[in-house]
């Protein structure tokens, strides 16, 4: 299956609804099933702001109250999280920011994304762009 490297705690807001759009500087033809896997490291922007005072962030930043250690496993990073399917990529409009959780900047991509899965996780080392990853390793939760 394709399979897309996204930091956390962007990728867990995908998950959970929160954010329907990832934001890219490249696009893709491809349309279907996605892996997203998160990536090594938890975005720096969480150790910048580890209280609740980034309202993009939303439950995240009250999830601890400084930047330690634990936040690799809290946010389960390194691993295949979920299955989402990629419908549409189009540039990046000022239409897209709620969506996106960004704010509007001239030369990027918006993947839309819906119909989130959830998988049994497992370990698996983030890459750029898209990769592949082995169907067998995917077992879909019910």
């Amino acid at each position: 299956m394709k399979t897309l490297s996204i930091r956390q705690p962007w990728a867990e807001m995908i998950r959970s609804g929160q954010k329907t759009i990832e934001l890219r500087v490249w696009k893709t033809e491809y349309r279907g099933d996605l892996l997203i896997c998160s990536g090594q490291n938890v975005d720096e922007l969480m150790k910048l702001h580890p209280q609740k005072t980034d309202p993009a962030l939303g439950v995240w930043c009250s999830a601890r109250d400084s930047y330690d250690s634990d936040w690799e496993n809290y946010y389960h990073v390194g691993q295949a999280l979920f299955v989402a399917e990629l419908y549409d990529v189009t540039p990046f409009t000022y239409a897209h920011q709620k969506a996106s959780l960004c704010d509007y900047a001239p030369g990027y991509f918006s993947w839309h994304l819906r119909h989130v899965r959830e998988i049994k996780r497992f370990p698996l080392k983030g890459r750029l762009r898209l990769f592949d990853t082995p169907n067998n390793l995917i077992n879909l939760v019910e």
